[in-house]
């Protein structure tokens, strides 16, 4: 699968930010459950995110409410995609993504 997605080397992601319409933004982290952790602090709408494993394969997802304070994957990811929610839907844990 592809998705349009910029690599974003902030690590605050989406804090205080908003996100185009159609746009993903890419969180590489170190390659852990924890350290694919993210909160939701100041970031005003909820979000569906997609960890994925070093080879870029879908090991998790979750839409995640604004201000919730631990979100981690169920499995170690190297990378976070934060996108809008319902954006997610055709993506299944498994899957190989493709950033375009």
């Amino acid at each position: 699968m592809k998705i349009k997605a910029k690599i974003c080397r902030n690590p605050f992601g989406l804090m205080f930010r908003g996100l185009k319409k159609g746009d993903s933004i890419v969180l590489e982290c170190g390659e852990g459950i924890f350290s694919a952790a993210i909160h939701m602090l100041f970031v005003f709408y909820s979000l569906d995110i997609v960890w994925l494993d070093k080879d870029h394969i879908v090991v998790d997802k979750k839409t995640v409410k604004p201000f919730t304070l631990f979100a981690y994957p169920k499995r170690p990811a190297k990378y976070i995609v934060e996108m809008r929610k319902g954006f997610s839907k055709d993506i299944k844990i498994g899957d190989k993504i493709e950033f375009i």
